[in-house]
């Protein structure tokens, strides 16, 4: 685990105050106490069958754990149960707390691989995303979809050798930005407005990469507080 990173138990720490953000890195394999079968009792029914869609078991178990943290990190803040926590979509379909909740905490969750991101805050949009680095893209058709033109000319004039990490990197921030937004993926390059938004690269592993973007709140230049936090693996979520 990155040096940065302090180890900590969902409830173990106070929920994140006025103009900060707390960032945890979450390893989704290989815990003991981590089973899927130790933390599905925490899903609702919904999320037992999106769980159920996927066609790769390694992939839905992955989702599993990573949904499961989720839940008992917020739980933790909220003072709740994991099961108790209850979900809505809000703005723009973004995934937030249901009722009273949503007023309390703002939150992101992101996974890929091995690895799981969740960003909270109790009074600032936040977006987080992971992606595991991986060779054989054709990493300019895919920007096309998403990039705007600053981002395209940075990426068409970085070395082939060089090409898919600065993908990467330029990726998990445009993700990021837009998952603060709210403005979703798909929607071109005009979903990565940049105004507003504060966007840092985030060191999480070896061949991923991986970004935080928080809602400025009328403070450009200055992001906030940021604590990040590595799931304590022998914490049953």
């Amino acid at each position: 685990m990155p040096h940065d990173w302090d180890r900590a138990e969902p409830g173990g720490i106070p929920a994140p105050g006025p103009g900060q953000v707390h960032l945890w890195r979450i390893e989704v394999d290989g815990h003991d106490g981590y089973t899927v079968a130790g933390v599905a009792a925490d899903l609702s029914p919904e999320e037992h069958e999106r769980a159920a869609r996927f066609r790769s078991p390694e992939h839905a178990a992955r989702w599993v754990r990573s949904r499961a943290a989720l839940r008992s990190i917020l739980g933790g803040y909220l003072g709740m149960a994991p099961s108790a926590v209850s979900f809505d979509l809000g703005p723009k379909d973004k995934p937030a707390l249901a009722g009273a909740d949503s007023a309390r905490l703002h939150f992101n969750l992101s996974h890929s691989g091995d690895l799981a991101l969740v960003a909270v805050s109790p009074d600032r949009e936040v977006g987080a995303d992971v992606e595991r680095i991986r060779q054989g893209l054709d990493e300019l058709a895919l920007a096309r979809r998403a990039f705007d033109a600053e981002m395209m000319e940075l990426l068409e004039s970085t070395e082939p050798e060089l090409r898919t990490a600065v993908f990467f990197r330029l990726w998990v921030r445009h993700e990021a930005r837009v998952k603060c937004r709210g403005t979703g993926m798909g929607e071109g390059p005009e979903a990565a407005d940049h105004q507003g938004v504060l966007v840092e690269d985030v060191a999480v592993a070896a061949n991923y990469a991986a970004a935080l973007a928080v809602e400025s709140g009328g403070r450009p230049g200055e992001p906030g507080l940021t604590s990040r936090w590595g799931w304590d693996g022998r914490s049953r979520c």
